[in-house]
């Protein structure tokens, strides 16, 4: 940890990413109860809500890491950042005045994610930038921990925001957080090189790309992991949301749906897998 400090533009990256992070979890439990309670959508049209977060990670997910080779890192994330955190204020504001539907709201979220996949492409390369490489495992462990402490507690603290102000209210916060690390970002000066203007073949390096990553046969059971581990998450969160939320009614009584997302033990268990709290056992509970 000492030595980490000893670099001080990575003090700042960890800050700006540790705030984007748990922010994330608050739109993780706003944005379905926004869509069911406020909007009234459907299971199927919280399904398309869903989708429409990962369906750029599907269609561009090979051309990210690309397009992040191609670029300076750190002004793909300024930029992803403030875009995003734009996106959820516009979002929490049309929402407030009842000027939004369900199918607009999945093509924000559509746009989100495609700037969410963007930056995941950058974030992973650029911590190089800032430590040498004798303390870049201990940098991205860091990293890895924080991620890990707002799987675990991000649904609670997004559950009782919900709960407390609403879901509205609750996107506006979670903004805050998204141009606040894109600012912090924007603040770290770094010597990065700019990539070389040669001709480069985008067919090719993403053949690259999945040669490496399919014919290593650790890579390869790791990669074939996560696309089960993400294809059953997301039906477990689709029907989760739709589950708490047609249990309890809006209200007093319904805020505990909003409750039901930061049960801490079901929270903790799929979050390690999904990004998102779980609750099945919060509605036997009556949480």
């Amino acid at each position: 940890m000492t030595r980490l400090f000893a670099y001080p533009r990575y003090p700042r990256f960890w800050s700006a990413d540790t705030v984007s992070t748990f922010g994330t979890y608050i739109t993780t439990v706003a944005l379905p109860t926004l869509a069911v309670l406020v909007l009234k959508a459907s299971d199927t049209q919280v399904g398309l809500l869903n989708g429409a977060r990962w369906t750029p990670y599907l269609l561009f997910g090979l051309l990210a890491g690309v397009v992040a080779d191609r670029y300076r890192r750190r002004p793909i994330l300024v930029a992803a950042d403030l875009v995003r955190g734009s996106l959820l204020a516009v979002v929490a504001v049309l929402a407030a005045l009842h000027m939004v539907n369900i199918y607009e709201l999945a093509a924000f979220v559509f746009v989100f994610g495609a700037l969410s996949l963007l930056y995941d492409a950058a974030h992973q390369s650029y911590p190089p930038r800032l430590v040498p490489p004798g303390s870049l495992t201990v940098a991205n462990a860091r990293l890895e921990q924080t991620t890990a402490l707002a799987r675990t507690t991000g649904p609670f603290i997004g559950g009782s925001l919900v709960a407390a102000i609403g879901a509205r209210f609750s996107m506006a916060i979670d903004a805050v957080s998204y141009l606040a690390s894109g600012l912090t970002l924007a603040t770290i000066r770094v010597p990065e090189p700019a990539p070389q203007a040669q001709a480069r073949n985008l067919e090719r390096e993403v053949r690259e790309g999945l040669r490496f990553v399919y014919r290593d046969p650790v890579m390869r059971a790791y990669a074939l992991t996560l696309h089960a581990r993400f294809f059953f998450a997301s039906i477990i969160g689709t029907v989760f949301t739709c589950s708490c939320c047609a249990i309890w009614a809006p209200g007093p009584r319904g805020r505990r749906s909003a409750w039901a997302w930061c049960w801490p033990p079901a929270g903790s268990a799929r979050c390690s897998a999904t990004g998102c709290p779980s609750g099945w056992d919060a509605a036997a509970w009556g949480a």
